[in-house]
């Protein structure tokens, strides 16, 4: 796969190269690897608040108004992580950037699915909001243990 990306990398040069002025945009899209690494600093470096049932009704709502997601605590102690769609959107502005990363992250069980087949996310009901919010079932331990693995292999 590494061997088409770079022939096609290879390509696009000597295309844009040919075609007389190099002030053109064009618009390439990132490596998986390179789109895996800073979606990985975006999600370390980014604010998510935790929501658990003893939590008063009005407190969190400033703090969630800031955050890219929550974490919610499961019936089995462990933690989920939930990324709101909008905070991706504004991470990766380019929907066909947005699109190749989150569908990558799905084959690498990053993403889970989303809640019907036409779409990655699912409503969450969020009480401070007081409606649903669309959001992205994000495996953060996952995320981290497969960036380390791809740099190791890079190196």
């Amino acid at each position: 796969m590494k061997a088409v990306t770079v022939c096609m990398q290879d390509a696009m040069d000597q295309l844009i190269s040919y075609s007389g002025d190099g002030s053109r945009e064009v618009c390439t899209v990132a490596p998986n690897e390179v789109l895996l690494q800073k979606f990985k600093q975006l999600v370390c470096g980014g604010t998510f608040v935790r929501l658990n049932a003893k939590r008063k009704a009005g407190s969190l709502a400033a703090r969630l108004k800031v955050a890219d997601g929550i974490i919610r605590s499961t019936s089995k102690g462990k933690r989920r992580y939930l990324l709101f769609s909008k905070t991706l959107e504004l991470w990766f502005p380019e929907k066909a950037v947005r699109q190749q990363l989150v569908k990558r992250l799905q084959s690498l069980g990053i993403f889970c699915e989303g809640r019907r087949e036409d779409t990655n996310t699912q409503q969450t009901y969020i009480a401070e909001f007081g409606k649903r919010i669309p959001c992205y079932k994000l495996r953060r331990t996952r995320l981290l243990v497969l960036v380390a693995d791809l740099r190791e292999e890079g190196a």
